[in-house]
């Protein structure tokens, strides 16, 4: 849980010390708490409820399009990109696509009818959870170092005792969220 905690809070200091994105991949069996971890996350910047307000909320299901994440990482700028479940991606050919415009911190360039678009820029950190590896859905090698994959369960001990508290925390995170960012 630690790693994902400061890739969440290090999102921010990517900008300033001009680092590129990288992508926390959260993979295991259900549940091994990668939901969870995502909301104690998106806690720490602001509401970790996903069925809150839109504009509240800091963390969202691979249920999206590329085009989708390409503009939610232009408004977010420098916040991370926190995506729960890879089973809910439309299209698997998503992923990797997601993955590499994320990591590389502009927009694809597009012209229109009179001219050309803007280009946007974002650096930003993502976190991923799934119960297969982000890995396994990319091709391209040169897209493999820019995810770290961390398997398993995210506590060491998965018993009822382990369960009980991770249930607290949640609750916790629910209550008391955006001590780093938009409350």
């Amino acid at each position: 849980a630690w790693v994902a905690i400061l890739t969440t809070l290090s999102s921010v200091l990517l900008k300033p010390l001009k680092l590129p994105g990288s992508t926390l991949d959260l993979c295991g069996e259900t549940t091994s708490s990668k939901t969870f971890t995502l909301h104690f996350c998106a806690s720490l910047l602001g509401n970790p409820d996903q069925d809150g307000p839109a504009e509240g909320t800091v963390w969202h299901t691979w249920e999206l399009t590329p085009v989708y994440a390409e503009r939610r990482s232009t408004v977010q700028q420098s916040l991370p990109m926190l995506l729960d479940d890879t089973r809910l991606v439309p299209r698997v050919e998503f992923i990797p696509q997601v993955i590499y415009d994320i990591a590389s911190g502009c927009n694809k360039g597009r012209g229109n009818e009179t001219g050309m678009d803007a280009q946007l820029h974002w650096r930003l950190n993502a976190i991923s959870t799934g119960e297969q590896s982000l890995v396994s859905f990319v091709e391209q090698p040169g897209m493999r170092p820019r995810i770290l994959t961390l398997r398993g369960s995210v506590f060491p001990a998965r018993n009822e005792e382990w369960r009980q508290r991770v249930e607290r925390w949640n609750a916790t995170a629910f209550e008391n969220y955006g001590h780093f960012g938009r409350r």
